[in-house]
């Protein structure tokens, strides 16, 4: 029993050593020196095995570790414009061929990008069914902005009487559901089922979509964007559940 104890207390102190080491690095071995040179060998090896699979993990954990630096500048470059660019027009034949073919290596970095608000994320994430990117695309599309305000009248043609419903005001998130449905190959709302706070929240901003009196107060971006995005949302998402 009192060696039990012993050798307890021994792999207690083994492991703390270890921690140590794994926390302060280098710096602690010369602390472990008095024990002995053939403990301070075994320990060194450790280490050094120790920092191989981090250096290992950590060129894994990064998604643009194998994708093309030509190909992670024109996405960092793209800009999020109203209407999306064409996809032949920003990529070579080449570089969409290796996005088509190595998808693995891109979804990862895809979902990053798509919420970090990228627009040719969410094109991206078309090609070939990119399906691990469906929960990022979920969140963007619940992120609720569009272009109503002054904005909608630099890039839409604002027509009299027009309802603010229109899916010309919401180009991304329209991109969103056709990137999503195209994916699933599934109905929307059968992908993005909200729950109750969800429900709740988007209920909220939808009864507070006000119209404008004049154009005036679209000038000065009177339109809450949130509102009216979250009132159409929800219309979409309702046609889509009757479609069910």
């Amino acid at each position: 029993m009192a060696k039990r104890k012993r050798r307890g207390k021994k792999l207690i102190r083994s492991h703390f050593h270890w921690e140590m080491i794994q926390k302060k690095g280098t710096n602690m071995v010369s602390k472990l020196w008095k024990n002995g040179s053939h403990k301070m060998t075994f320990l060194m090896l450790l280490l050094k095995i120790n920092m191989a699979i981090s250096l290992l993990a950590c060129f894994g954990c990064h998604p643009e570790a194998r994708i093309p630096a030509d190909i992670i500048k024109r996405i960092e470059n793209a800009e999020n414009k109203y209407k999306p660019t064409p996809l032949h027009e920003i990529f070579t034949e080449h570089q969409l061929l290796w996005i088509g073919t190595n998808t693995e290596h891109m979804e990862r970095y895809i979902s990053k990008k798509i919420n970090d608000g990228s627009v040719l994320a969410i094109q991206l994430a078309d090609i070939d069914r990119m399906d691990t990117t469906l929960p990022a695309l979920r969140k963007r599309l619940l992120t609720l902005q569009g272009i109503i305000g002054s904005d909608a009248a630099k890039y839409v043609n604002l027509v009299e009487g027009e309802s603010w419903l229109s899916d010309k005001f919401f180009p991304h998130h329209l991109l969103c559901i056709k990137v999503i449905e195209g994916i699933s190959n599934k109905p929307l709302a059968e992908v993005v089922s909200l729950n109750f706070l969800e429900r709740h929240y988007l209920e909220t901003l939808a009864s507070m979509a006000r119209l404008p009196n004049s154009i005036e107060e679209i000038d000065a971006d009177y339109i809450d964007n949130r509102t009216w995005c979250a009132k159409w949302l929800l219309t979409k998402l309702s046609v889509s559940e009757n479609a069910k």
